[in-house]
């Protein structure tokens, strides 16, 4: 008998210790990760948040956590390696990589994972009453324009100043003539459209703008388009891609006539070097065989295809992240 029971507490001691080792495993095969988006309210918050519903499905072992960000912070954060993955634009990732204005420094373990997610384009629209029929004619007429702008820690807040240089004007200058300047998230932005406080938004975001889409169903909106030697300019000296806004960007909310000529820069994900080839696999494979769950996370991303992206020819120079590039010659991809 006693040995019966002997016998029966060496088993259960096997199993509690199986199960305990079991356990442990299964805690630590949990591995939290960072993906900055953009700010609060802006579509690269809401693209990045459901990138990680679709890791999170694929990979339950990876815990994403989304943290708001922005298109001039995500690269040295990332290459600092403060998060592991971010929403970046090419312009900017390369200036931070190589260093270079606006990065006091170089960031070198920025590595890519994948272009193509969308295009982001530089949109400025204005209240209907506002006088003015180009956003050039601000600097022209040195107009009182009393501006909404993303925060200028950002790439869209950077253009601005850009924008306004190329006219040697600077916000201070605005100011001067009686304007004003409001910097922040893209829904605070909006807001102060919307309310008056402000009469012309300038936003970098994927077609259609959150911000503008909601103020647009309570009051009238128009672009200000850019001319084509301040679009010239800007391509020349900064490397921005230059688009258009189709004319049924905003269908039923804005009225556009004819494609607005703008200036583009194409999104992606990049992540730190030191962030596993594994981690950076998983991440890669979830995104690009849900390709058509991408796609449905926000209207800008409809062209994010694989078999598309890998066509790409505005990617940049940043180099490959191995697990990314495993996924790829896995898949038969040819991300070169």
């Amino acid at each position: 008998m006693m040995k019966k029971i002997r016998s029966l507490r060496k088993t259960l001691a096997v199993l509690v210790a199986v199960l305990a080792t079991t356990y442990a495993g299964s805690v630590q095969a949990k591995e939290n990760i960072t993906i900055l988006g953009g700010p609060v309210g802006g579509g690269w918050y809401m693209i990045a948040s459901g990138m990680a519903e679709i890791i999170q499905a694929k990979y339950p072992e990876l815990v994403v956590r989304v943290v708001p960000g922005g298109g001039l912070v995500n690269p040295p954060r990332v290459g600092t390696g403060d998060a592991d993955f971010a929403l970046t634009l090419t312009v900017n990732t390369e200036m931070a990589k190589k260093g270079g204005d606006p990065y006091e420094e170089a960031y070198g373990d920025i590595r890519s994972v994948v272009w193509g997610f969308n295009t982001t384009v530089y949109q400025v629209v204005a209240r209907e009453e506002v006088p003015l029929n180009t956003f050039d004619e601000i600097a022209e007429k040195k107009f009182a324009a009393k501006l909404a702008t993303p925060g200028m820690q950002t790439m869209g807040g950077w253009t601005v100043k850009k924008l306004f240089g190329v006219y040697d004007v600077s916000i201070d200058d605005i100011k001067d003539w009686g304007g004003a300047h409001y910097q922040g998230s893209h829904s605070r932005s909006g807001d102060l459209l919307r309310d008056g406080q402000a009469n012309i938004l300038m936003t970098l975001l994927p077609l259609p703008a959150p911000n503008i889409l909601e103020v647009s169903n309570v009051r009238k909106l128009k672009f200000l388009p850019m001319s084509e030697k301040l679009i010239n300019t800007m391509v020349e000296q900064y490397g921005y891609g230059r688009g258009t806004i189709p004319v049924d960007a905003y269908k039923g909310s804005i009225e556009i006539d004819k494609p607005i000529p703008a200036l583009t820069i194409a999104s992606g994900l990049i992540a730190n070097a030191n962030v596993s080839d594994e981690v950076v696999y998983k991440v890669t494979k979830a995104l690009l065989e849900n390709s058509e769950r991408v796609q449905k996370i926000h209207r800008s991303m409809k062209t994010f295809v694989p078999e598309e992206i890998v066509k790409a020819k505005n990617r940049g120079t940043i180099e490959l992240h191995p697990g990314a590039k495993k996924y790829f010659d896995e898949a038969g991809l040819n991300y070169n």
